[in-house]
């Protein structure tokens, strides 16, 4: 039986599963280039990780905002060859150093 701690723990757990998401996030180095056509972004980052849905980079640009619509090419070489995304950022956080968390929920390539 669970007391009333390991209850609230469980619950914490499952509702911050459910918020990310059914997709497992694999620790990955990948570049990706993050372009807004309102806002004149163009970044070329690297991933911390990234799922089936979704990817997770680390930028010193302060100008990402949740709900931001972005164009995202996975993975991105100068030379082509990725795949471009319609994506929203998810998520936001503010890291040590001046840096910034940026979580990416691709919804579609472009193409489509």
């Amino acid at each position: 039986m669970l007391t009333n701690d390991q209850h609230i723990s469980t619950t914490c757990v499952a509702d911050a599963e459910e918020r990310r998401g059914d997709s497992r996030r694999v620790k990955a180095a990948q570049t990706v280039r993050v372009r807004s056509t309102k806002t004149g972004i163009d970044d070329v980052e690297t991933t911390v990780n990234v799922s089936r849905h979704g990817l997770y980079f680390t930028t010193r640009r302060a100008s990402y905002f949740l709900g931001m619509r972005v164009l995202v090419t996975v993975p991105y070489s100068p030379d082509g060859g990725g795949i471009e995304y319609f994506a929203e950022v998810a998520r936001m956080q503010v890291l040590p150093g001046d840096m910034f968390g940026v979580a990416l929920r691709l919804l579609q390539p472009s193409g489509a």
